[in-house]
């Protein structure tokens, strides 16, 4: 996850929004929270609502990932948090409020198909923990 800058700057790199409206978002370089704190992740909700933002990417963080995350969205309160896979932009919510706790949801107007895609893409980027 990195934060949206509002102008283009040697800290930012331009990348296109992923889907149909190929929004242009200057993205900072600098990595506020990676896969290594996610722990899980998985889609709630239903496609059937007509309430927007019914299909939501659900993320527990790990203990450090918690810490971490609340800091991000108390000092962020109104930028938006791109969410960046395998190089591409997946997604760039606004935060509205700090999240505290370790589990924080996703809301888009996500098709179920847009949702598995991004749920399947952040598991696919949590690095495998060991066995012990």
């Amino acid at each position: 996850m990195r934060w949206v800058a509002e102008s283009a700057s040697a800290e930012t790199k331009e990348l296109e929004l992923r889907g149909a409206s190929q929004e242009k978002l200057h993205v900072e370089k600098a990595v506020q929270l990676d896969a290594s704190q996610v722990r899980l992740v998985g889609v709630v909700g239903s496609e059937a609502s007509d309430q927007p933002g019914s299909l939501r990417i659900a993320l527990t963080l790990t203990q450090e990932g918690a810490a971490r995350f609340a800091q991000i969205t108390r000092d962020g309160k109104g930028r938006r948090l791109a969410i960046l896979l395998g190089g591409q932009l997946w997604t760039a919510p606004l935060i509205r409020e700090e999240i505290t706790g370790g589990t924080l949801e996703i809301i888009g107007n996500f098709t179920e198909g847009e949702a598995k895609a991004l749920a399947d893409a952040i598991r696919a980027s949590i690095p495998s923990q060991p066995i012990k």
